[in-house]
């Protein structure tokens, strides 16, 4: 066997020995979650807009900064709307059993932001802010996305 063949099969070794402990661990490790529980369901406002981060069981770090930049972006642009309650916010597991029938209704399928407009206590409209994926990596321009939907829907 030659040097660069014995120096090939020592790297595969290793890098399969280094995905195998990977995997283990994995296994081994709780599931990523944010450290804050959902926030408690209050009931949902008669008339205005539900701003709701809906999150599955496991919450990846990417999901964590979904949650956190759209939060900012409705605490950060509509202050005086979550204080008058026109406007409020909600962390929602999707993939709790109780929130089955939101999942079907509102389209989600992974983590995500939807603003519901309220009517007479019940959902009248929705929009499902599924673009926030393609915003993640920019907290600014997710940041614009959400308050300029967010706008829209207030506005109409």
């Amino acid at each position: 066997m030659t040097a660069t063949r014995k120096l090939f099969t020592i790297a595969m070794l290793a890098f399969v020995a280094v995905a195998v402990v990977t995997a283990v661990a994995k296994q081994n490790s709780p599931p990523v979650s944010t450290s804050s529980p959902d926030v408690a369901a209050a009931p949902n406002p008669t008339n205005g807009i539900v701003a709701a981060f809906y999150h599955g069981n496991v919450r990846c770090p990417t999901c964590q900064n979904i949650e956190r930049y759209a939060h900012d972006a409705i605490t950060q642009n509509f202050a005086d709307e979550l204080a008058s309650g026109d406007i409020q916010w909600k962390t929602t597991n999707y993939e709790a059993p109780a929130n089955q029938p939101d999942a079907e209704r509102y389209e989600i399928f992974s983590s995500t932001v939807v603003l519901i407009r309220m009517v007479d206590g019940k959902p009248a409209d929705w929009r499902n802010l599924n673009r926030v994926w393609e915003f993640v990596g920019d907290e600014q321009a997710f940041q614009q996305y959400v308050a300029e939907q967010t706008r829209e829907m207030l506005e109409t």
